[in-house]
């Protein structure tokens, strides 16, 4: 399908819009982390300690916000130009990153009860979801890519998704038979799997959408 070029919007007008609402959803996020009133008798350390939850939602979800920011400017700088198709997409991902600070809360404020484990992990597919439904519409759309690079960016969110199917029931299984945060922790595993798609399998898929005929 094909699109004129008055139909399309500037990508870096919605990358823009991107980097605003990541900005302050990584900011919300520290806004959880508070100094600790010393009680006379009790160290600093017994409060920074009962923050633990909180540095551990923080520290995670900076990661995967840092990780959506990542992929969705790389593949802006891989785009012709944006339809009102891919505009929403956009915006429903930006919606659900906006919400990672409320669950990030939300795991810190009750560390024990595994129904924040359950909405953090439903919270951090939903995002994944996002960026595979993004990828979808591109592979339909070829008309916005630019390049090679948009095609890579496809095969990359396929592998965020599979990566957040397999963590996700692995999270909340972890946090009923151990502790909630241990459930948390397994999100960890996403940032790994990544650096080794990145080095052993990316590379690949890179040639193949450049040389499709190898």
């Amino acid at each position: 399908m094909a699109s004129s070029v008055h139909e399309l919007f500037r990508a870096e007008r919605l990358g823009a819009l991107s980097d605003g609402v990541i900005a302050i959803a990584l900011t919300l996020l520290v806004l959880e982390l508070k100094i600790p009133e010393v009680v006379v008798g009790e160290g600093m350390a017994v409060h920074l300690a009962k923050q633990v939850p909180h540095f551990v939602g923080w520290a995670i979800s900076f990661l995967f916000i840092s990780v959506i920011w990542h992929e969705q400017h790389l593949v802006f700088a891989n785009l012709r130009g944006c339809n009102t198709g891919y505009i929403l997409l956009t915006l429903a991902q930006l919606a659900f990153v906006s919400v990672i600070p409320f669950a990030s809360a939300l795991l810190g404020d009750f560390p024990t009860d595994a129904s924040a484990v359950i909405m953090f992990s439903s919270i951090m597919l939903i995002n994944g979801v996002a960026m595979a439904a993004s990828a979808a519409y591109l592979a339909w759309r070829i008309d916005l890519q630019a390049n090679e690079g948009a095609s890579a960016f496809i095969y990359r969110a396929r592998f965020h998704l599979f990566s957040g199917l397999i963590v996700a029931p692995l999270s909340i299984t972890l946090a009923y038979l151990h502790h909630p945060l241990t459930g948390v922790i397994a999100w960890l595993a996403i940032p790994i799997l990544l650096v080794t798609y990145h080095s052993r399998i990316h590379p690949h898929f890179v040639a193949q959408a450049t040389h499709p005929s190898r």
